[in-house]
């Protein structure tokens, strides 16, 4: 159990999620091709807040971005899911 204000922090790395997917039964790829599998989704995802565009990820939450007043560049802002939610609030009891 977390406690309150305690701030926890992982660093998850492409390669990582490239694993995941190879080392699942029922996926059938190689490391190369779950890497570039990977790369390709965040790539999209940056690309597409880029150009100002809502990004929705069922079940995670919905990412968009805005232009920051008196400053140069975007916030991106994430809204978690109700599953994202319900396993935070989990988590803290």
């Amino acid at each position: 159990m977390r406690s309150k204000g305690a701030a926890v922090s992982k660093t998850i790395y492409i390669g990582d999620i490239a694993k995941i997917l190879v080392d699942h039964d029922r996926a059938n790829i190689d490391q190369v091709m779950a890497y570039w599998f990977v790369n390709k989704v965040f790539q999209e995802i940056e690309e597409a807040l880029c150009r100002g565009e809502r990004i929705v990820i069922s079940d995670f939450g919905t990412m968009h971005s805005k232009a920051v007043k008196g400053k140069s560049g975007k916030r991106v802002y994430l809204r978690g899911g109700k599953a994202m939610k319900a396993a935070l609030n989990q988590e803290e009891t």
